[in-house]
């Protein structure tokens, strides 16, 4: 495993949550699974010194569908046998979908299809957490997975980790979550200060690293062509040039630009309030909260977003917004 540049800026960087996202092709998934070896060489490391397999090192590899997980699990069988060639092949557990290496850890393929399985992994302790293909998850399945990333052992503290990839499109929380709409080229950290209730104060990093296709090397040179013959221009902007402000058929997307996006104010309560539902039980469901001011514009102020999986569902999420404010 040989990353590339963007690759390594991703592995390197000092974040606790690392997004790699932008065009398709860009080995994006290579790097998901290569990026753990770090952490993988320390469960090596403390096996050889104690004798003892390291359970506690877990990493898991998400993605919403089962279908969807084939193409990472194939591309592991490039990475790691090689890495420990003891384990080899063997070391896959067809029916867990799970490799376990010789010193105990494993890399685990699990999918989130149904609207409460991230809830499964309550209680639980996962050092390394990744998610391909992020925005086909909602927010609330990432943050509840993402608590569990913790580990009983200290000599994984340093080394707990949430990587993620994506693609634009779908649910667009990560555009703010990540720092997109203020950086869109990347490469920044976003440092966000947490106070504990004992009064300690902590920083929790993220940070979004742009990918792209021409970056990699390893594809056909006719590729992107390949690629842009029958795409719209939608499809061109998002899966092409990485532009997480464009929808795919949206008549309006091809209007949104950070320029149209406005810091948070207070909204003055004289203004006109207005609240409107776009619905969707499987497909994103959409609550908008509106202010007009007093000189006719409009301003989206507050959103719930995804997919509405139930009414009574949707309603719970929209109780808990009106409740936070």
């Amino acid at each position: 495993y040989k990353p590339l540049q963007k690759q390594w800026a991703a592995s390197r960087c000092q974040a606790f949550e690392v997004l790699l996202a932008g065009d398709k092709g860009s080995a994006k998934t290579y790097w998901l699974l290569g990026t753990w070896l770090e952490l993988l060489e320390i469960a090596r490391k403390k096996h050889e010194t104690t004798g003892r397999l390291q359970h506690k090192c877990r990493i898991i590899i998400f993605r919403r569908n089962l279908d969807e997980l084939k193409d990472a699990l194939a591309k592991s069988y490039d990475i790691y046998p090689v890495f420990d060639p003891v384990m080899g092949e063997a070391g896959y557990h067809i029916n867990d979908k799970r490799w376990t290496f010789t010193s105990g850890a494993t890399v685990t393929f699990r999918h989130l299809d149904g609207p409460e399985d991230y809830r499964a992994y309550h209680g639980q302790e996962i050092p390394g957490i990744a998610f391909d293909q992020l925005e086909r998850h909602s927010y609330e399945e990432y943050s509840f997975i993402v608590a569990n990333c913790r580990s009983g052992d200290p000599d994984y503290h340093a080394a707990r980790r949430v990587n993620s990839t994506a693609n634009p499109g779908g649910h667009d929380w990560l555009i703010p979550h990540f720092g997109i709409d203020k950086h869109p080229e990347g490469g920044k950290i976003i440092a966000v200060k947490v106070k504990n209730a004992d009064g300690t104060e902590h920083e929790i990093r993220r940070a979004f690293i742009r990918a792209r296709l021409r970056e990699n090397p390893y594809l056909p040179p006719d590729y992107e062509a390949q690629l842009r013959a029958p795409m719209s221009e939608d499809e061109i902007a998002m899966y092409l040039e990485g532009d997480f402000f464009r929808v795919a058929g949206s008549y309006f997307s091809k209007f949104l630009r950070k320029s149209n996006f406005q810091p948070s104010r207070p909204v003055p309560a004289s203004w006109e309030f207005r609240s409107s539902l776009d619905w969707g039980s499987s497909a994103p469901a959409c609550w908008l909260l509106a202010a007009r001011d007093n000189d006719n514009r409009l301003y989206v102020i507050d959103e719930v977003y995804g997919p509405g999986e139930t009414g009574h569902r949707f309603g719970e999420r929209l109780t808990q917004r009106f409740k936070a404010q």
